[in-house]
C-alpha cells in the first residue's frame, strides 16, 4: 500500500511517509517497511517517542548506513521530532560518535540528535569538534550547540581558552554560533572583541550568522555593565576592518542606540558613546571596499 519502486530502488512516497509513522506505531509490517526503506520517517513524523528503544536504536543504525559511500544525504529534522527519538539512545549516539568512517554531515546529526536528547556524556564529542578546524561548517556550529547545552562551565572555558589562542581567521556562520552561545555567559567583551576581529570577510550581500548575532542579538543580550566595553570593542574592529564592514556598522548603530536609551537627558553622555557617534558620522571616510 505505502511502498513504490523505480528503477529497482523501492521508497516510499514523500507524501505518505506521515501516514506510514503513524500507523507503523502499530503495525509491525509497515514499521519494518520503513525500516528497510526510509527509516528517517520514523525520527521525523509520527510521534517517535511512542516507538520501542530497539526500534529507535535500528532505525538510527539503518539511516547511518546510507552514509557508506557519499558524503551528504542533505536531510534536516524538526528539533521536536528528534527530542523525541532520543531518550534512551545516549549508548547508541556514543557509539556512533566514535566511528571513524561517518562524514562530518552523520556527525552533525548526531551531535544534534545529542542535544536534542540532552545526552550530557556525548559533551566531550562537541568539544572536539569545535575545536577542529578541519571540520566544515555545520558540524562546527552542531559541535557548538552540543557544548553550550551539555558541557560544564569548566569544559566551555577551556574550549573558549583554547580557541582564543588561535589567531587564525573565522569562518561567519562557525564564529556567529560560538559567539551567539557563549557570549555573555562564558566570553567576556573583550573577549568577543578579540574574536570579531577575527572573521573572514564574506559577501556583503549573504546573510550568516554573525551578521544577526551582531546586528539583532547582541544589543538586547549584552549585560549593562559591559556595553561601554562592547562598544570601545566594536569601534575599534570597525576601525580595523577594510572589507565587508556593513554588519559591523549597522551592529554599532545599534548598541549605541541601546546606551543612549539608557542616557538620563542630565547626564553627560560617556567617552565610548561619543567615540562611536563620531565614527559612524564619518563612516564614509572609512576605506570600504563594501557595505
Amino acid at each position: 500500500m505505502f511502498v513504490r519502486e523505480i528503477g529497482g530502488r523501492r521508497f516510499v512516497p514523500l507524501h505518505l511517509l506521515p501516514t506510514a509513522a503513524w500507523l507503523s506505531l502499530w503495525n509491525e509490517d509497515i514499521r519494518e517497511r520503513l525500516l528497510a526503506t526510509e527509516p528517517e520517517a520514523l525520527f521525523q513524523h509520527g510521534d517517535p517517542a511512542g516507538l520501542d528503544v530497539i526500534v529507535r536504536r535500528r532505525a538510527l543504525e539503518v539511516y547511518l548506513e546510507r552514509y557508506k559511500g557519499q558524503k551528504r544525504q542533505f536531510d534536516h529534522f524538526d528539533p521536536g521530532a528528534l527530542r523525541r527519538f532520543a531518550p534512551a539512545l545516549e549508548d547508541a549516539v556514543m557509539a556512533n560518535l566514535k566511528r571513524q568512517d561517518l562524514p562530518h554531515e552523520a556527525i552533525a546529526f548526531l551531535l544534534q540528535l545529542a542535544v536534542e536528547g540532552g545526552l550530557t556524556s556525548c559533551s566531550s564529542y562537541g568539544v572536539f569538534w569545535a575545536a577542529n578546524i578541519g571540520a566544515d561548517s555545520r558540524l562546527r556550529r552542531e559541535a557548538f550547540r552540543a557544548v553550550a547545552a551539555l558541557a560544564s562551565k569548566q569544559e566551555k572555558r577551556r574550549l573558549a581558552d583554547q580557541l582564543l589562542r588561535d589567531p587564525g581567521e573565522w569562518e561567519q556562520n562557525v564564529v556567529g554560533v560560538f559567539a551567539s552561545h557563549f557570549f555573555p555567559s562564558v566570553l567576556s567583551a573583550a573577549e568577543l572583541g578579540t574574536l570579531l576581529r577575527r572573521v573572514a570577510p564574506g559577501s556583503p550581500r549573504t546573510h550568516t550568522h554573525i551578521k544577526t548575532f551582531v546586528w539583532h542579538e547582541l544589543p538586547v543580550i549584552c549585560p549593562a555593565a559591559d556595553r561601554l566595553t562592547m562598544l570601545r570593542e566594536l569601534a575599534e574592529t570597525l576601525r580595523q576592518t577594510t572589507r565587508d564592514q556593513g554588519w559591523l556598522v549597522h551592529g554599532l548603530q545599534e548598541l549605541s542606540r541601546t546606551v543612549i536609551e539608557a542616557v538620563s537627558p542630565d547626564e553627560e553622555p560617556p567617552d565610548e558613546l561619543k567615540d562611536s557617534l563620531l565614527l559612524l558620522m564619518s563612516v564614509d571616510e572609512l576605506p570600504l571596499t563594501a557595505r
